[in-house]
């Protein structure tokens, strides 16, 4: 008889399998008791022969001592909650009672069903990892049931959670979407069902950062576990999802297209030349609509740093010929812009003219966008392409050039690479010897002075601490400072500047300056991350959050540091879980983005300690190699060096961070 009065309990089988009444844990302490429960909870009949159960948990026993197990496990049970019973148990059978147990897997299924979705999101925010994590390693019989279950029991709540996301996607409310995908992440991490749906959800909500990571995480899980990569499918999703103005992948090639002629200042070493052109009809009813696109292209095109941009036509054929002479790299940014039915197809193509190789291509099909929209969409592609495809195309053209220590543009392109991909102290100071170099033969080289600051504003990117903080500062005000006698009206001048007056407490003026960095040239990517970075720091989160989106909407090869960037603005905004997430898919080792996850992973309770046992030594290793003076570092110079490099003016973000890494330093 049932005790109406008798509270339900719920046994949660994902993740730790836990036994809770009105939210308080009373679950049994010994492992095989809880492996009982979670066996006897998801059998057809809720029930199994007490020789079944015997075998199956303590077989390595004498059948009179398995037997007394069970009888010990039943008691256990028992003695866990007053009320009605949990099991009934006779001479042969033990049967679990589910009016007074139910589990989460029986929860998540009727609100699945009933296409519940807040309660549904509600459910799978405690997910915690797959059926019964912790329940590996028991006994022979029992490890080969759970393992069969458990992937009969993913799949089963994979595909009944997966089918009431889909079906309610537009409706349903995207934060609680992004919940139920993290439950399912959780049990089920490397299914390309879920990433492609979770990919769906991020660009329903022009989430670009996330869309991103899930692709980035998916893709290194898969070959690590499995030595595999993410299927064709799953690929065509995600290339389709990144483009501007189209949801599906198209099978279009790329054609030719755009240019410009201005050219910038003769004292700025040009790296590479870009030589572009329109292939439309100009007598078409789009014709307008393609100059348009040329001429904002060109305008974008010029401001962007360290290339010099003409435009190739009958007339000034010899001219492009000579200005291309001697240049590092030579690229032609082209296209062909047309119209299908209601449509509009705008493929784009980016070549390296010395090997005929094309570096990248992409096809943005409009739909019904109106002129504005359409340049914006290309525009912001076509430009946003242009530098990441052609840093990755580099070194290979760096290789067959190499030699010439009076060439300062070929010396620039070498000490730019090799700056951008350091990972020792010792490659870090090799580039900056080269960037000096550079400065000797020309000392008015302007990338050089603009690459001098940045990396003396970073602390040699994250490699040098305890060194003269002040003499650092210095040397990075006086490259800016050069700079800016060089090119005043330059952007990356702009943003050098606003960096030191940030670190020195101009707030205002730091967020004047990359404000006005910004918006004079919205389409660089790399000249937006450290300006979102820099008002992260400053407390304008959302104008931070909308800049970093952008950033992963204009590279299409977006960098490790671009997620880690990205984390600490979500971890400043109170969002650890998915601050965590894209620390996670960085793949950041730099010390200042694990002092910063360290801080974010104090605010994750045991979840985020699990993680920090790995994440702590791995930091304290690197500021130990990184640390300067002879003396061991303690826990303040710690501290000291992170406020140091951290600049941030609210207070309760410097609580957030400075009272964040110290309390994870603790628990060392």
């Amino acid at each position: 008889m049932i005790d109406a009065g008798t509270p339900t309990l719920l046994l949660r089988l994902f993740g730790e399998v836990r036994l809770c009444e009105a939210g308080k844990d009373i679950s049994p302490r010994s492992r095989k008791t809880r492996a009982l429960l979670a066996y006897l909870s998801v059998m057809p009949s809720q029930s199994a022969a007490r020789y079944r159960l015997a075998d199956l948990l303590w077989s390595d026993r004498a059948d009179e001592q398995a037997r007394g197990s069970l009888r010990q496990a039943i008691a256990e049970v028992r003695r866990c909650a007053s009320g009605s019973p949990m099991l009934f148990v006779d001479r042969d059978r033990v049967t679990i009672n589910l009016c007074r147990i139910t589990t989460d897997l029986n929860e998540i299924e009727s609100a699945a069903t009933a296409r519940n979705m807040p309660e549904l999101a509600r459910l799978m925010a405690q997910v915690n990892g797959g059926f019964g994590d912790d329940l590996n390693d028991l006994a022979a019989g029992y490890d080969e049931w759970l393992s069969i279950e458990r992937t009969h029991l993913h799949e089963a709540i994979t595909a009944i959670v997966l089918k009431a996301a889909t079906e309610t996607l537009e409706r349903a409310d995207p934060g609680d979407l992004k919940m139920i995908l993290r439950g399912l992440d959780q049990i089920d991490p490397w299914n390309e069902q879920i990433a492609r749906l979770g990919m769906r959800i991020d660009r329903l909500v022009d989430d670009r950062a996330s869309l991103h990571r899930r692709f980035k995480r998916l893709e290194e899980g898969l070959g690590r576990e499995f030595g595999a990569v993410p299927s064709s499918e799953t690929r065509a999703m995600f290339t389709a999802l990144t483009k501007l103005g189209s949801e599906e992948p198209t099978k279009d090639g790329a054609v030719t297209w755009l240019a410009p002629e201005k050219l910038p200042s003769s004292q700025i070493a040009p790296l590479t030349i870009i030589v572009s052109r329109v292939l439309v009809d100009p007598d078409g009813p789009d014709a307008d609509l393609a100059v348009i696109c040329e001429e904002d292209i060109r305008v974008a095109l010029i401001h962007l740093p360290d290339l010099r941009v003409v435009t190739l036509n009958a007339a000034n054929a010899e001219q492009v010929e000579i200005m291309c002479a001697g240049a590092v790299g030579v690229y032609m940014l082209s296209g062909r812009l047309r119209r299908l039915g209601s449509s509009l197809r705008v493929n784009l193509q980016l070549s390296n003219l010395q090997s005929n190789v094309v570096i990248w291509s992409e096809q943005l099909r409009l739909e019904n966008a109106d002129p504005a929209a359409t340049v914006d969409h290309v525009v912001e592609r076509a430009v946003g392409a242009v530098l990441p495809s052609i840093n990755r195309d580099l070194p290979s053209r760096m290789a067959q050039r190499a030699g010439n220590d009076r060439d300062a543009a070929l010396l620039y392109t070498e000490a730019r690479l090799k700056v951008k991909s350091a990972r020792t102290l010792e490659a870090a100071r090799s580039g900056c010897a080269l960037l000096d170099r550079v400065v000797e033969i020309d000392p008015r080289h302007l990338g050089a002075h603009l690459l001098l600051a940045r990396m003396y504003h970073t602390d040699f990117w994250q490699m040098m601490a305890g060194h003269d903080v002040a003499a650092f500062r210095a040397r990075a005000n006086k490259h800016s400072r050069e700079a800016a006698r060089i090119d005043p009206n330059n952007v990356e001048v702009q943003v050098r500047r606003a960096w030191c007056r940030l670190r020195e407490g101009e707030w205002r003026l730091a967020q004047e300056g990359f404000e006005r960095a910004v918006s004079t040239l919205p389409h660089d990517a790399d000249t937006i991350n450290p300006c979102a970075a820099g008002l992260c720091y400053l407390g304008e989160l959302a104008q931070a959050e909308t800049l970093m989106q952008r950033v992963f909407r204009l590279n299409p090869f977006p960098p490790p540091d671009y997620h880690a960037d990205y984390a600490v603005v979500l971890l400043l905004g109170g969002h650890a879980v998915e601050a965590e997430e894209h620390f996670d898919v960085s793949g950041e080792v730099g010390i200042l983005y694990l002092a910063a996850r360290l801080a974010n992973l104090s605010r994750l309770g045991k979840a985020g300690a699990r993680v920090a046992v790995a994440v702590r030594p791995a930091f304290l290793h690197g500021f130990q190699a990184a640390w300067q003076p002879a003396r061991t570092p303690t826990t303040n110079d710690i501290l000291q060096w992170f406020a140091d490099t951290v600049p941030v003016r609210l207070a309760t973000h410097r609580q957030c961070l400075y009272g964040g890494l110290a309390a994870a330093l603790v628990e060392a």
